[in-house]
């Protein structure tokens, strides 16, 4: 798959940047981004999908604390990809919430997060823009099926129609080995 860049001026393919700096900290910004249809596209071809027929990212950033925002979204989409069996189309519908905060860092390396079971997985550093169009490409790359299977495709009734022989797995060589050792055990 595609890599998906973090930098806003790297996602020409469906950007849409919030400049923290413009936005009221008193009332937050309510924000419902749909693609145009060379976007879905687009979306379409970064995510090796066969197509995106509907896409719709709403939701809001409301302030966080003294210098955090906090974004609370509903991802919907119909998404249509490759059975993994079959290679028929199979459609989806990713109906999602999604939830991110937005923290200023305290140390001069923000970018570098420490691997730590304490970090929440929803805690990004804050930036001078928060671009809810890369947040919602991001959100759908991760809700898709990881294998998609259309119905009733079974991988061995495929390969007979298809006349391929399926490597079943072999038996594993160091059963044989306890085996020999538990008969050589047993041998006065």
């Amino acid at each position: 798959m595609t890599e998906i860049s973090t930098s806003d001026t790297e996602n020409p393919v469906f950007s849409r940047p919030k400049d923290i700096r413009s936005l009221n900290r008193a009332t937050g910004f309510e924000f419902d981004e749909v693609p145009t249809d060379p976007e879905r596209e687009a979306i379409s071809e970064l995510l090796e999908l066969r197509s995106l027929t509907k896409m719709r990212f709403k939701g809001a950033l409301q302030p966080l604390g003294d210098k955090g925002w906090q974004l609370t979204a509903t991802l919907g989409a119909t998404v249509t990809q490759s059975c993994i069996v079959t290679l028929e189309p199979v459609r989806s519908r990713i109906d999602i919430d999604v939830k991110r905060r937005f923290l200023p860092q305290k140390s001069p390396l923000a970018d570098e997060i420490e691997l730590d079971s304490n970090v929440e997985d929803d805690l990004e550093p804050l930036r001078d823009t928060i671009d809810t169009g890369l947040i919602a490409i991001e959100e759908l790359a991760l809700a898709l099926p990881p294998y998609p299977r259309a119905t009733g495709a079974d991988l061995e009734s495929f390969a007979k129609d298809q006349d391929v022989t399926i490597n079943t797995p072999r038996d594993n060589p160091f059963d044989a080995l306890k085996a020999l050792q538990d008969k050589l055990k047993q041998t006065p």
